[in-house]
C-alpha cells in the first residue's frame, strides 16, 4: 500500500499559532523572574536569574528563527525550480544515474537548516537546566547540562530528588529530551539524517504545477514513538516534523516553568517580595507574576 504524505496544510496559519505560543512562553519566563524576587530573593540589584532566563529565551529565539528560515527556504526552492523550468525545461526530462543533482543539492540545504533547528532546540534544555539549578539547587554558580539535571532528579541522595521539579524533569527526559539528545549526538558524531526529496510535476492544458516536499529522515522518526506511529501509513514531511518538534519543545519547557513556579511557592526563602499585588476581595498579597502565568490557558 502506498503511503500518504503527512504535511501541514496551512503553513502560515500554523506559524501564527506557534508564534502566539512563543509569546506566551516569553511571558511565563518573565513570571519566573518575578516569582524568584517574590519567594527567593527580594534584594535590589541585578540578579543572575534574569540573565539565565534571557539566555534560555535567546536559544528559543534561535529555534524560532531557524524554523522560519526553513519555511522561507522551502518556498525559495519551489521558486527556483519554476525559474529553472522556464529557462531550461529539458533539464526535467533527463534521466540521471542516482539522484537528480539539483534536487540532491536542495535536499542537503533543507537538511542543514533542519539540523540547526534541532540543535538550537536541544540546547535550550541545557540552558534551562542551569536556570533550574540556580532556582532549586544548592550551588547556584554551577553550570548544569540537561543530562546532569535529569540524573540529579533520579538520585535520591541529590537535593533535586526532593524538589517540586523532580517528577516533571524525569518524565520530560524519558518522553522527549533524552531522545532529542540521542538524535543530535548521532547527527553530530556518527551519521547524517538527510531529508529525502519528493518532486511532482503536474502538466495540465493551461498550466504546469510543481509540488516539492522533503521527507523527514529515518533516524529522527525512529527515536520518537509518535513519529513512528504516524510513519506507518504516512511519509512525514520535514515541515510537519519541525512543527511537531518545536511544539513538543514548547510543551515541555512550559511544564518545567510551572514546576519551578510550584517549587518556589512550596519552598519560599523570604516572607514576600518588595513589590507585590494586593487583592482587596480576598485581603491577600499576591506576587506580581499572576497575570503573566495565564494559568487557565495552561490547564486547557
Amino acid at each position: 500500500m502506498d503511503k500518504k504524505t503527512l504535511d501541514i496544510k496551512d503553513v502560515g496559519e500554523e506559524f501564527k499559532k506557534l508564534d502566539a505560543r512563543f509569546s506566551l512562553l516569553q511571558k511565563r519566563f518573565i513570571a519566573v523572574g518575578l516569582d524568584y524576587s517574590h519567594y527567593i530573593d527580594n534584594s535590589w540589584g541585578e540578579k543572575n536569574v534574569y540573565k539565565l532566563r534571557d539566555e534560555v529565551l535567546y536559544r528559543l529565539f534561535c529555534t524560532r528563527f531557524h524554523l522560519e528560515l526553513l519555511l522561507q527556504h522551502h518556498l525559495s526552492i519551489k521558486h527556483q525550480i519554476i525559474e529553472k523550468f522556464k529557462k531550461e525545461p529539458e533539464f526535467f526530462k533527463r534521466e540521471y544515474v542516482g539522484s537528480n543533482p539539483l534536487f540532491e543539492h536542495y535536499q542537503k540545504e533543507i537538511s542543514a537548516i533542519f539540523d540547526s533547528t534541532i540543535f538550537h532546540m536541544t540546547s535550550s534544555f541545557d540552558y534551562i537546566a542551569t536556570l533550574c539549578n540556580y532556582i532549586c539547587g544548592q550551588n547556584k554558580e554551577q553550570k548544569y547540562k540537561w543530562s546532569q539535571l535529569s540524573n540529579a532528579a533520579r538520585d535520591n541522595k541529590n537535593v533535586f530528588s526532593s524538589t517540586q521539579i523532580k517528577d516533571v524533569i524525569i518524565t520530560i527526559d524519558k518522553e522527549f529530551v533524552s531522545k532529542l539528545y540521542r538524535h543530535r549526538s548521532d547527527v553530530i558524531h556518527y551519521t547524517s539524517d538527510q531529508n529525502l526529496y519528493s518532486f511532482l510535476m503536474t502538466i495540465k492544458q493551461t498550466e504546469i504545477t510543481f509540488t516539492v516536499r522533503f521527507i523527514l529522515g529515518k533516524n529522527i522518526v525512529r527515536e520518537f514513538s509518535d513519529l513512528r506511529t504516524l510513519n506507518k501509513e504516512n511519509n512525514i514531511t520535514v515541515i510537519y516534523g519541525v512543527f511537531w518538534a518545536v511544539n513538543k519543545t514548547l510543551d515541555k519547557i512550559t511544564d518545567i516553568l510551572f514546576s519551578l513556579k510550584n517549587h518556589m511557592e512550596s519552598f519560599p526563602k523570604i516572607n514576600r517580595g518588595s513589590v507585590f499585588d494586593y487583592d482587596k476581595d480576598t485581603n491577600t498579597i499576591k506576587p506580581t507574576s499572576s497575570t503573566y502565568w495565564e494559568i487557565e490557558e495552561y490547564k486547557k
